[in-house]
């Protein structure tokens, strides 16, 4: 992927990050799917994405000196919640996703996980169908993990839960 560098998030990353955020959740403006405000969504905390580069599971995507995109997560025991990957509107459908997922599931494997978990929509087709193409399979409800259930319970505030998935791939 031409001119694309992919690299561990830092602290002086943050504020990058949580402007990919904003602009790449709009996507789902016109689906009604995420509780937007008119400033746009609100992001993933400055103390969330420090755990995350902490725990080297933030990973960003830079193009010409701008960074694109982003993966970050949280490791849960042997399993990692790839919590997000946001990528900006105008670098979207070009690879740069496929290239933060490839990277993120490496630095997962590094940080001793068996396996990557996500949560997404079921039916948007960047979303569920997407990671399906990528070798995530979906799991039943009998097979979430309490801090899963956590989760879910946390997304409620923004989001309908009924239209979401948890989806594994080992590693």
């Amino acid at each position: 992927m031409s001119g694309l560098t992919l690299r561990a998030a830092s602290a002086a990353d943050i504020p990058a990050l949580q402007a990919i955020e904003r602009d790449a959740a709009e996507r789902f403006r016109p689906l009604g799917l995420l509780t937007l405000g008119e400033g746009g969504s609100s992001v993933v905390s400055a103390d969330d994405h420090a755990r995350a580069i902490a725990a080297g599971l933030s990973r960003i995507a830079v193009r010409e000196g701008e960074a694109v995109g982003f993966a970050m997560g949280a490791l849960h025991t042997r399993e990692v919640y790839l919590h997000e990957i946001s990528v900006l509107r105008a670098h979207q459908g070009c690879g740069v996703g496929s290239a933060l997922l490839d990277d993120f599931a490496a630095a997962a494997r590094a940080a001793g996980a068996n396996a990557i978990i996500l949560s997404t929509f079921r039916a948007v087709s960047w979303n569920a169908p997407y990671y399906a193409r990528r070798g995530f399979v979906e799991l039943p409800a009998t097979e979430h993990a309490p801090w899963m259930r956590a989760t879910e319970r946390d997304q409620a505030a923004y989001v309908d839960v009924a239209l979401r998935v948890f989806m594994r791939r080992e590693l």
